[in-house]
């Protein structure tokens, strides 16, 4: 009788927590704009939620697809970010989409915002409707803003403002050509004892001085405080 309480009790969290799985396809279908300078590939770290957890799966250079599980019924973030630090390529599949999962950088910051809060509400991300919240947004929205209306349950109720952009001086930095990651972002070129002013907004950004193999990363604080950090770019 014992035994067959157990078995009884095991089936029953089986049922509970197991979820119809499907395979979709990812695509990326965009390029890092430093992958099309140096003309060479980057490899990737494809991250996704699949409706229970956060997977992840190395991509080779020059490799674009990939197919992968999720559950149905689940709304689940991609995001595959080249050489595992830089932006990333992003998609948001919703229950309804086709077996194709297009990534681009479009979509990729808030992919990756959707990863991250599983860490704190898996229910919460695997039931947003993605697609309507990404066409809500302004163009570069306030994360701090979109965070807390999620963790707080407002998001739909509350408006996400656009991000308040702050100057940032650039200087005492090896002089070159440097180049952002973005075709949108600023490119500069600094000739010894040269600074220049830059209008971010909050987050990390990097720029790339190709001659050096060199980048200079800035990270802005939604307070206007900045911290800089360089590094040379290996592994590619």
């Amino acid at each position: 009788m014992k035994k067959f309480s157990c078995l009884f009790c095991l089936l029953l969290l089986a049922s509970c927590t197991l979820q119809p799985m499907r395979t979709v396809e990812v695509v990326l279908c965009d390029e890092h704009y430093w992958e099309y300078w140096e003309g060479r590939p980057m490899w990737y770290t494809l991250s996704w939620f699949d409706g229970r957890s956060v997977q992840h799966l190395a991509l080779a250079p020059g490799v674009k697809k990939a197919s992968v599980r999720i559950a149905m019924g689940s709304t689940c973030p991609f995001a595959a970010t080249p050489l595992d630090s830089l932006r990333p390529q992003g998609a948001i599949f919703v229950p309804g989409d086709g077996d194709v999962v297009k990534l681009c950088f479009e979509e990729g910051r808030l992919a990756s915002l959707l990863l991250d809060m599983t860490a704190f509400d898996k229910q919460g991300v695997s039931a947003l409707d993605a697609h309507s919240l990404a066409s809500s947004l302004p163009d570069d929205w306030d994360e701090d803003a979109l965070q807390a209306a999620f963790l707080e349950g407002r998001l739909g109720q509350v408006r996400i403002p656009s991000a308040k952009r702050h100057d940032v001086l650039v200087e005492a930095i090896p002089s070159g050509y440097y180049v952002g990651e973005y075709d949108e972002d600023p490119r500069f070129q600094l000739d010894p004892g040269e600074s220049v002013t830059l209008n971010l907004i909050p987050g990390v950004h990097r720029f790339y001085n190709r001659e050096r193999r060199l980048v200079h990363m800035v990270y802005v604080y939604s307070d206007g405080r900045v911290s800089y950090h360089d590094y040379s770019l290996v592994g590619w």
